[in-house]
């Protein structure tokens, strides 16, 4: 019985299965994500997206007050393949209607402004 105890004991522990819980061999890599491609993209629709493949969305806006923003540059670039919980700069610009140019974006801050 004391045997059995012993080999479930180091079952559990990872001695035996060339594993240990003590992380005493080579680190594991993190798990990989792709970034997905959100230029173009609200605000709104590209935080969502990132947040759920597992990245942190960081984001910075570009020019004046606007009641809807969307992404006008993303760093990385879709389509990378990162570690989980990498930040992914979202730069944020108001949005304009169809027919309307957006501006350059020449100074970025990082709260809203």
């Amino acid at each position: 019985m004391i045997a059995l105890l012993v080999l479930l004991a180091l079952v559990v522990l990872g001695y035996g299965t060339g594993e240990s819980s003590t992380g005493s061999g080579a680190a594991k890599p993190a798990p990989a994500a792709r970034v997905p491609a959100v230029k173009g993209l609200s605000s709104q629709a590209a935080i969502r997206r990132v947040s759920a493949t597992g990245l942190v969305p960081a984001n910075r806006w570009c020019g004046a007050r606007a009641g809807q923003y969307k992404v006008v540059r993303q760093r990385p670039a879709g389509g990378t393949t990162v570690p989980h919980g990498t930040k992914v700069q979202l730069v944020l610009a108001p949005a304009t209607g169809k027919r309307v140019v957006q501006p350059a974006c020449n100074a970025v801050a990082g709260p809203k402004p």
